[in-house]
């Protein structure tokens, strides 16, 4: 192995060679865009290796294929399945370091919302990719998630919200498909899309994005069963709400997120008048991130009918979230969401689907 400084892969746009830590641990394949995200993921990193100089005597491209090739094959030389709905107890996984730009989107169906102004590619490789990432926390293939987690933030920010000129309606930024697969990332794209108008700095925003792709992890450790019902008596109530405190123990103990990062998932269900859940918190006692995942979070839920308040489109979701007003939301953040896009959004989902 040979160490390689910043400096030396700034000259670099797309990786001649892979990138390892002083663990040996994969950080990125040859053959990926350093992106500025990769760059500023780099810098927290004390050591970085290349490898040995007997083996990049390869092209980047040839490297490239080497690495596809490895990521589409599990140690015992089998094809890793994505699934499309839910999770698949034939899934075969390897705990590797590929990327969202690499993943094989042939093997992912599902729908593509035909009014978003997010390409169509960009759509399918962030469900797929969220999909390999729920299989991995499923089966305990956990060595990478925080890594893996990073990679769709980047997607995020570079490929869906650079030009927020781009979208005028709600239903041109979601994703449709299975509500285990695009809750996440729908809250993701709309929270960091929130905190960009919301005037917050660039860390910040990164820091939203990041938490609405988290913000439900606690989700993964409770009991499916608990989600498929379509009543819940008190006690399962409670249950679920454990979620909060479970994603933030997640978070900090197994995936080492900082603290700001897992506290949107123990905050995301406080309310701004003290009436959420787990402890009941109020106004600017809830961090700022997580009064933007709160209002993306709900609005979200609406429009998947997830709530007990039925929706045919946007505009009747915005609709309930202001009549619930500042009780429920950060008025900072609703009136702001409201008024980031146009209001008269009635696309209903018959309308986005392909």
């Amino acid at each position: 192995m040979k160490r390689v400084s910043l400096e030396e892969l700034a000259e670099d746009k797309v990786l001649p060679y892979n990138l390892y830590d002083s663990n040996n641990s994969k950080l990125f394949a040859a053959g990926e865009v350093l992106t500025p995200g990769k760059m500023l993921q780099l810098k927290n990193i004390p050591e970085i290796y290349t490898d040995d100089a007997t083996s990049t005597h390869a092209t980047a491209s040839q490297q490239k294929g080497m690495a596809n090739n490895d990521m589409d094959q599990d140690s015992e030389g089998n094809a890793p399945k994505v699934i499309i709905d839910d999770f698949d107890e034939d899934f075969s996984l390897r705990d590797t370091n590929f990327s969202i730009e690499t993943i094989d989107i042939t093997r992912f169906k599902g729908p593509v919302n035909k009014k978003a102004k997010i390409d169509s590619e960009v759509q399918l490789r962030l469900k797929a990719f969220h999909a390999y990432i729920l299989n991995s926390l499923a089966f305990k293939k956990s060595s990478y998630i925080n890594q893996m987690y990073i990679n769709m933030k980047e997607k995020i920010m570079f490929d869906v919200l650079l030009d927020l000129s781009n979208f005028n309606f709600f239903s041109e930024l979601r994703l449709l498909g299975s509500y285990n697969k695009c809750h996440s990332i729908n809250v993701a794209i709309l929270s960091g899309f929130l905190a960009m108008k919301m005037g917050l700095r660039e860390s910040t925003v990164s820091d939203v994005i990041l938490g609405g792709l988290v913000h439900d992890i606690g989700k993964t450790k409770l009991p499916k069963s608990l989600f498929e019902q379509a009543t819940l008596t008190d006690r399962e109530n409670k249950i679920i709400q454990t979620h909060a405190k479970i994603g933030h123990k997640v978070l900090k103990e197994d995936f080492e997120f900082p603290e700001n990062i897992a506290k949107i998932a123990l905050e995301h269900h406080e309310h701004n008048n003290g009436s959420g859940y787990p402890y009941g918190k109020s106004g600017d006692f809830i961090a700022i991130e997580s009064r933007i995942i709160n209002v993306c979070n709900y609005f979200d839920n609406l429009v998947s009918n997830k709530t007990n308040q039925k929706v045919v489109n946007c505009h009747e979701a915005c609709k309930i979230m202001l009549e619930m007003g500042s009780n429920r939301f950060s008025t900072d953040a609703l009136y702001t969401f409201i008024h980031m896009l146009s209001y008269n959004d009635t696309y209903s989902l018959e309308d986005m689907t392909v």
